[in-house]
């Protein structure tokens, strides 16, 4: 960590070593430690403040375990530092202290903390350091598993401990006599006897030999019987901290066992007949006697120390196979955070529990702690350390000892009752088996079946044969054998005290500690403990029974009157069944009024009316909708069960029909009504109808012959008595000679007929209007002309020719002077201007006329004046741009003036076309007429009629269409083709702004409420300086919503879910549709979902599927792909926004997509269709 804090900036770095206090084997010694080393750094830290003039703010410690430890105390001595980072600090003696103790946020500006090892403290792995130690003739002691119930601490020696082994016989009943296993000498120059039973009692933690309590058990047993008894001292390691005394435990139990070994083998004891009995960790060291000691005969564990053994192996604790017989006593088994220091576990073949083997009475209340505080008790605001894993080696004050005695008592309990059980021959501790304390307090367990119930104590052996945990109580003080009854009052139920104190409680109807006192008022029962219930007029129950004389009051029930009535039911004797109360609610058990109001369909105070006609719903308070025929409704749901009055919806029939629809239930749709609503109940069109449709409903078709709103207008003079467009007018097939424009109403001007009044009368007499169809003079020619059209010279006039013969000459030189003048003209024009020459062979006219007929044209009004374009002033060429639904698409010109011409895409649509083709084609004009100019639009430049043929001219683009583009631009990203900008690989946001235009194109229409239906990059043009225009309206739909009804072709893998399953088009539809056309853009020109056929795409975008993020693609270009590609249209983001987002996008330089593809990528989108 040195090394890699000086690698990273130019610092100071001071390693602190105090590796002496922070020994492993003593943690808690550790602990304490820490104190002083933070006091130390403390200390250094203020001498740089002064001398070197070291700001505390940039000062960092870094602290591992007890090290954080160490940087928190540092910070509280040095105010003002800079950042304490704790690395995993020290959980035990720490964790639940003050915050002055550990580590907190306080301690610096700033702390920062890593956890790696928070396990619970009795779960601790993280003290072992796996290791041993060997001691003469007792073996090997490991703290592994499985005796790493220490802490890692290691036993101490036998010299450490000085454990002695002090012999009591009836000879030397004061004096003990020290016996070693290892000098038989000392052995043979005592009393021991090998003949006699050999009783062997070891003290427990911070405890020794000469305690009053040992040397009292010693001496009952010498009076009692002639036995060998020997007191096991081990003072010096039980007075330890406590997981190194639970670790000395091992050390002591085999050098017993080696002692009765020796007694065994070299003096004839029978191992039967010892008996160990053994207090907390002696009971615990006696079970490691018994596992080195086969056959043993007996342990008497008096509370066996619970901390560390409990969670752990049964090897490692006293359990029934360490002797022949093990009798245990529980007095202190409460859990360790509240202090308990016993063992909860059964661990002997009979385990007795005293008062329930926890809180014993006349001890104390239990203290409560948490885990890490167990050891750490807290008495009137000071810290008493006491056999604790945070303590030094023995009490420092007599307070100290107070109160380790104040929590000990009821551990303590333990020895007094094993020795009182030595001396009481009239009272013994007889015991119960039983399931539970509880079970056991409530009388439940007062027989012991077959055999005897066992006495807990010295004489528990006489029971071998019971098993299992058996049930007693005791008195709060000396003598705690509570047998001993006195006089009894008549009223107890099982006896008393020799004070006269009932014991078991005082029979029914009777109360006092003598059980000579009646029930007060309106009490009853065992004890007086119970509490009348409601009884008739507030009369007195049996005090024996507590039964009600006169019955109960209204409400309630039950030999006692207290139950209350059962769930809906009220009233006297609860014979009453409530209403319909609200959400099932019972009603008032005495009145049965519904507090909470009625379930829907019921009213009145008990909710037990229904509604009445013509309301429903909670309280009755709602009123029906227009059900058909004023039938009611569901009195509960509101609900028409007979469907609704006309003009009306919904299952209450409470809505209006919405626009658009009416009839019963609002099915039906309304017809094409002008406003685009109907009445809701007939469905008539009050507004009048949309152009083309007629009738009241406006659902028929306009009659041929008529069009426009409600049909009243009729159609013109359309060609071969065809019928003309029903919504506009327009004649798709031409107009009857005579007669011109696109609606065919306007006849020819005086003087001209046939088709489109593109021929000159003839020479009518007086100079009379020739007949607009047939251009015959009604009343013959005039002079010099003949024939039905007066257009032939008469006989006359040609001898009238040969008069002029002598003009013939002058006619000659006339038209030489022509030829001449007309030879120079084309000099000029095929070799001064050659560029004009070409012209006259790249194009040609669609029509001519006489040089004498005017051009004569008047805007129709179905193209609102400014669309429709002389005829003569349009130029077509050769050069095809590529196929429309209609027919081809050629390139051509419209003449602007004399000089300038623009260039155009001419669509046309010929006579002999379908009647569905002249629709369609007349749909995409009336949508182009709407779209009107915009940048990324491709807009309508004019159309016209010439001779039954329909031409539309579109703005022309001249890079063409942007999948071409795209896919030209994959294989070379400079020049695209001749006439295209080169684009550098630097310009990277190109690709953006062709995003951009498209949406803004999308948009435009949107606001026009048009809807493409066919968004996609072959429909999107480039003009010359690389704008893209959105094109080919040949699907779109001037409406908000459109639903597909005809057969016709659709772009299934750029629909939308809701075109493609449902055939429903929206503008949001298009979103979807320019969301695919996003990916095109970022695949360059990719297809989208390759490699999949139609009905494995149509299965897969039903479950959810959509395309990958193409590589090199930005993440929040791809998002955007993916909201355009939500199922519910309603949550695709609107155009709009789509336009300022992209907006947003390109002026961030930071967005944009890689145009240097892998060379491997595009066999993804090998497939181009």
């Amino acid at each position: 960590m040195t090394a890699a804090l000086l690698h990273k900036e130019n610092m100071n770095v001071i390693a602190v070593d105090w590796s002496k206090g922070a020994d492993y084997i003593n943690y808690f010694q550790a602990a304490a430690n820490t104190r002083v080393v933070g006091a130390v750094i403390a200390k250094m830290m203020e001498g740089l403040h002064s001398t070197a003039h070291a700001a505390y703010s940039n000062m960092h410690v870094v602290g591992h375990s007890l090290g954080a430890h160490i940087g928190g105390y540092v910070g509280e001595r040095i105010h003002g530092l800079g950042r304490i980072t704790g690395l995993d600090p020290a959980g035990p003696c720490f964790e639940e202290q003050d915050v002055q103790v550990r580590l907190d946020p306080n301690d610096a500006n700033y702390v920062d903390v890593i956890h790696t090892d928070g396990d619970n403290l009795l779960a601790l792995g993280f003290f072992l350091h796996t290791s041993k130690v060997c001691y003469k003739d007792l073996g090997c002691f490991a703290n592994d598993n499985p005796y790493s119930n220490s802490f890692g601490a290691l036993p101490s020696s036998p010299d450490d401990m000085q454990i002695k082994m002090n012999l009591y016989t009836r000879d030397n009943i004061v004096e003990p006599t020290l016996i070693l296993y290892n000098e038989t000498s000392s052995i043979l120059d005592s009393h021991y006897d090998g003949n006699k039973p050999t009783k062997i009692v070891i003290h427990g933690y911070m405890s020794d030999a000469t305690e009053d309590w040992v040397l009292n058990i010693s001496n009952l047993y010498l009076k009692r019987e002639d036995v060998n008894v020997i007191a096991v001292d081990w003072k010096s390691g039980a007075n330890k901290i406590y997981p190194q005394a639970v670790a000395n435990t091992r050390v002591v139990g085999a050098y017993v066992a080696r002692l009765l070994k020796t007694l065994r083998d070299k003096f004839g004891a029978n191992m039967e007949d010892v008996h160990i009995i053994g207090h907390s960790l002696g009971a615990q060291t006696g079970g490691y006697i018994g596992s080195l000691t086969p056959k043993l005969g007996r342990i008497t564990g008096m509370d066996p120390a619970g901390p560390l053994f409990e969670k752990y192996d049964s090897i490692v604790r006293l359990d029934p196979g360490d002797a022949t017989f093990v009798d245990v006593i529980h007095t202190d088994a409460l859990p360790f955070e509240e202090a308990g220091f016993g063992t909860r576990l059964p661990a002997g073949h009979i385990d007795f529990y005293p008062n329930g083997g926890g809180h014993q009475p006349g001890c104390p209340p239990p203290y409560k702690t948490g885990v890490s505080e167990m050891f750490t008790l807290k008495f009137n605001s000071k810290e008493y350390l006491f056999a604790a894993i945070c303590m030094k080696e023995s009490m420092r004050y007599p307070t100290e000892l107070a109160a380790f005695m104040a929590v000990a008592c009821s551990h303590q309990r333990s020895y007094y009752y094993f020795a009182e059980s030595l001396t009481t021959e009239k009272c013994k501790f007889t015991s119960y088996p039983c399931a539970s304390y509880a079970a056991y307090r409530a009388g439940n367990c007062t027989s012991c079946g077959d055999g005897p119930c066992p006495i807990m104590g010295a004489d528990a052996d006489q029971y071998k044969a019971r098993r299992g945990d058996f049930y007693l109580t005791t008195n709060s003080q000396n003598p705690y054998c509570n047998a001993d009854y006195g006089k009894c009052s008549p009223n107890c139920q099982t006896g008393c005290s020799k004070l006269g104190h009932c014991i078991g409680g005082c029979n029914p109807g009777w109360k006092g500690k003598q059980c000579d006192q009646n029930c007060d008022e309106y009490s009853y029962g065992v004890n007086c403990g119970k509490m009348c219930g409601h009884c008739k007029n507030d009369e007195q129950c049996d005090i024996i029974t507590g039964s009600c004389p006169n019955g109960c009051v209204a409400g309630w029930t039950g030999h006692n009157c207290k139950e209350a009535c059962p769930p809906f039911t009220y009233g006297d004797k609860c014979r009453e069944t409530c209403g319909h109360c609200r959400l099932g609610n019972a009603c008032n058990v005495v009145t049965g009024v519904c507090s909470q109001g009625c379930n829907p369909g019921w009213s009145g105070e008990r909710c037990d009316q229904a509604c009445p006609v013509g309301t429903y719903g909670r309280d009755c308070v709602m009123t029906c909708g227009r059900c058909k025929n004023n039938k009611t409704c569901d009195s509960v749901t509101g609900e028409c069960l007979n469907l609704c009055t006309e003009g009306w919806m919904g299952l209450k029939c409470d809505q209006h029909c919405p626009p658009g629809f009416f009839g019963r239930n609002c099915t039906a749709q309304c017809g094409k009504c002008a406003s685009g609503t109907c009445d809701p109940s007939s469905g008539k069109c009050q507004s009048g109808c949309k152009a083309g449709w007629t009738g009241p409903t406006c659902a028929s078709r306009c009659s041929n012959g008529w069009f426009g709103p409600n049909c009243k207008i009729k159609c013109g003079q359309c060609k071969n008595l065809t019928f003309c467009d029903a919504e506009k007018g327009i004649c798709a097939s031409g107009c009857q000679k005579g007669w011109k424009g696109l609606m065919c109403n306007r006849s020819c001007k005086n003087g001209y007929y046939g088709n489109s009044c593109s021929f000159k009368c003839g020479k009518c007499v007086k100079d009379q209007i020739c007949n607009k169809s047939t251009g015959f003079c009604p009343n013959g020619c005039a002079l010099g002309f003949k024939g039905l059209k007066c257009l032939e010279v008469s006989d006359e006039a040609i001898e009238e020719r040969g008069m002029m013969s002598l003009a013939v000459p002058v006619l000659v030189s006339c038209i030489v002077l022509l030829v001449i003048l007309f030879s120079m003209t084309t000099v000029y024009f095929l070799c001064i201007r050659p560029r004009h020459g070409r012209l006259f062979s790249k194009f040609y006219r669609l029509s001519t006329r006489s040089l004498q007929i005017p051009e004569i044209h008047i805007y129709e009004e179905v193209l609102s004046g400014t669309w429709e374009l002389n005829k003569y002033n349009l130029f077509l060429t050769n050069e095809k741009l590529g196929h429309g639904q209609f027919g081809m698409v050629k390139k051509g010109f419209v003449k602007k003036d004399r000089t300038h011409r623009i260039p155009v895409a001419v669509k046309s649509i010929k006579g002999s076309a379908s009647e569905k083709d002249r629709n369609d084609f007349i749909n995409e004009l009336n949508i182009l007429k709407k779209v009107g100019q915009h940048p990324n639009v491709v807009c309508l430049v004019g159309a016209c009629h010439i001779q039954g043929t329909m031409y539309v001219a579109m703005e022309y683009c001249k890079n063409g269409d942007l999948r071409t583009y795209l896919r030209r631009l994959r294989k070379s990203k400079n020049n695209l083709y001749a006439n295209a900008k080169v684009i550098s690989p630097v310009q990277k946001s190109v690709l953006l702004k062709l995003s951009l235009d498209v949406a803004s194109g999308l948009s435009h229409l949107a606001e026009k409420q048009i809807i493409h239906r066919d968004v996609a990059a072959r429909n999107v043009l480039l003009d010359e300086h690389l704008i893209a225009k959105v094109a080919d309206f040949g699907l779109s739909k001037h409406d908000d919503t459109y639903v597909k009804t005809s057969n016709t072709r659709v772009p299934v893998r750029w629909l939308a879910p809701e075109s493609l399953f449902n055939a429903l088009y929206t503008t949001q539809s298009d979103v979807w549709s320019f969301g695919v056309l996003l990916w095109e853009i970022a695949t360059l020109g990719g297809t989208p979902y390759h490699g999949l056929d139609t009905q494995q795409m149509c299965n897969l975008i039903k479950q959810g599927f959509r395309m990958r993020r193409p590589r090199n693609c930005d993440p929040a270009l791809y998002a955007m792909m993916l909201q355009c590609w939500y199922e519910r249209p309603e949550s695709r983001p609107c155009i709009k926004e789509i336009v300022s987002r992209l907006q947003r996008m390109l002026e961030d330089s930071q967005v944009y997509m890689n145009l240097d593809l892998d060379v491997n990528e595009g066999n993804q989108y090998a497939e181009i269709n």
